[in-house]
């Protein structure tokens, strides 16, 4: 992947005449994570406060979802996003992501493990264990590992200043900024495409450049373009505490399935419900099938 970021002159691509699959949904109910909770049990047999996925807390954080879901099984509880099971296209995104992993020695995870915590009152933290899909990988001479977040956009204007500007900030820095953050990478990695057009004599859905963003410069940028209007990791973080602070006053036994929503997907404020509806319950069912079913033996404890 880093030798098309070190070339000099780099040849547009004819995103088109690749075909890949549109991989949908990313495990949006946690399966595959269950399955590898299930064979290898806790991270030094600690158990974590919140079983969750990457998705969930880029989303809390950068305040772009409005419906969770949580329930408890054996002193963990699990989240999800609500309502997010239906089958998402990517357009050209999946193309771009096999150029830059193809033509190297790169290994290419689709899910990884991680470990969170979130400082609160009282002095402890909250411990999360999470799982996420990782664009690519690299590894150095010295196995010295990298994770990338890589992201393709139409841009028929003049380049990267045109680029990024105060609506990219607005609407797509802060949640790229946690995606980054929550996958544990150190940059991301943008590709530019033309649209259905001709632009610039380069012809229509081809990839014409490339180009590096360092993660913790983000922040920085996004104040200068948005001045009063910006985003701060500070924002973020106290988006997140907000949430888990309040799934655990609610659920604090294994009979708990709520509902968490906010009115406005901006708002600060969630409201606590229970599961009237059984939704939450299905998602329960799954991690009882997944964990505690008798003829499955178990590291979860």
């Amino acid at each position: 992947m880093i030798d098309h970021l070190e070339q000099n002159n780099f040849k547009t691509i004819d995103l088109t005449s690749i075909h890949v699959s549109n991989p949908g949904v990313y495990d949006t109910n946690l399966d595959s994570f269950l399955d590898y909770i299930h064979r290898k049990g806790w991270n030094n047999n600690e158990k974590p406060h919140f079983v969750t996925n990457k998705n969930l807390l880029k989303s809390v954080a950068a305040s772009k979802t409005n419906l969770i879901y949580a329930c408890r099984m054996k002193g963990v509880t699990f989240m999800i996003i609500g309502g997010t099971n239906t089958p998402v296209s990517l357009g050209l995104g999946p193309v771009f992501e096999h150029i830059m992993t193809e033509k190297s020695n790169d290994e290419i995870e689709i899910k990884g493990v991680f470990e969170a915590t979130v400082p609160r009152e009282g002095g402890d933290s909250f411990r999360i264990y999470y799982s996420g899909q990782i664009d690519a990988v690299t590894k150095d001479e010295g196995d010295n590992i990298r994770h990338f977040e890589l992201k393709l956009f139409e841009n028929t204007k003049s380049g990267d200043e045109v680029f990024w500007d105060k609506v990219f900030w607005k609407n797509s820095g802060c949640i790229f900024y946690w995606q980054a953050f929550f996958g544990n990478c150190e940059s991301l990695i943008f590709g530019f495409r033309t649209g259905k057009h001709r632009w610039n004599r380069i012809d229509p859905y081809h990839l014409y450049k490339i180009t590096e963003m360092n993660v913790q410069d983000m922040p920085k940028k996004a104040a200068v373009k948005l001045e009063n209007e910006t985003w701060t990791v500070e924002d973020g973080e106290k988006n997140l505490l907000s949430l888990l602070t309040l799934v655990n006053k609610f659920v604090t036994s294994d009979k708990d399935c709520f509902v968490f929503e906010k009115n406005e997907i901006y708002s600060s404020g969630w409201i606590a419900k229970r599961d009237k509806k059984k939704i939450v319950s299905k998602f329960q069912s799954v991690i009882r099938e997944k964990l505690c079913t008798v003829t499955r033996p178990s590291k979860f404890q």
